[in-house]
């Protein structure tokens, strides 16, 4: 999710670096295909160069934070937050203003308890080339979350369906609900989810719902605006 922000934000395609089956078909457009192929990764290739030149200090820097697991507050200090999203068990990604010369440079965070999710993404971000600047990882717990920018984004993708019980998932969303009060007043933050009764434990009107399928689960995507 954090990298596929980052792919949306810089406009760059999905799976543009991927080989596809269709190129095996008898009949396909190989000419056509490769000059798209070669335009997109053109327009890349600028904005990752344009991207490197104005973040290069602070790049060095995320890296040595996200290494030592040391949450980026001085980044956060220096910054204007973009949007932000915040795992509360699995998955989530969290995005601020960086440093950056004309500040369109959004450095987006993602956090998950489990540590090997965590290297997965980040073997994914080494496999599209960018920095720890751009999407920052570190293994955490959304009731760990302090000290937030006054304003954000999250998207928070908490454990539903089969890894957690219902006997468990009531406590389990208003213990989120009390995360959501707490840590991210001024923010919008957005719930995936298909426990409908969990769902109204968090305790908040949701200012949006919009209803999605995560594979055969039927899910609601719920927005809370934080006060």
């Amino acid at each position: 999710l954090p990298l596929e922000a980052f792919m949306i934000r810089h406009k760059l395609p999905p799976g543009i670096f991927r080989d596809m089956s269709f190129e095996k078909w008898k009949i396909y457009f190989a000419k056509e295909h490769k000059k798209i192929l070669d335009q997109a990764k053109g327009a890349w290739k600028a904005e990752r160069k344009s991207i490197s030149e104005e973040s290069l200090e602070s790049a060095e820097a995320s890296e040595a934070w996200e290494a030592s697991e040391t949450p980026p507050s001085q980044l956060r200090e220096q910054s204007e937050p973009f949007a932000s999203s915040e795992g509360a068990g699995e998955g989530g990604t969290i995005s601020e203003e960086a440093p950056g010369l004309d500040g369109r440079n959004a450095m987006i965070r993602g956090s998950d308890v489990a540590d090997r999710s965590i290297q997965v993404a980040k073997n994914n971000r080494k496999w599209l080339k960018l920095s720890a600047h751009q999407v920052f990882f570190e293994t955490l717990d959304a009731a760990s979350i302090s000290d937030l920018p006054s304003s954000g984004t999250a998207i928070i993708n908490p454990p539903y369906g089969e890894r957690l019980s219902l006997e468990d998932a009531a406590a389990f969303y208003k213990e989120l609900g009390d995360i959501m009060k707490r840590s991210f007043k001024g923010w919008s933050v957005w719930v995936l989810s298909s426990n409908k009764e969990g769902l109204k434990s968090i305790g908040l009107k949701a200012a949006r719902k919009h209803t999605l399928f995560n594979g055969p689960l039927e899910c609601s995507f719920r927005r809370f605006d934080m006060y």
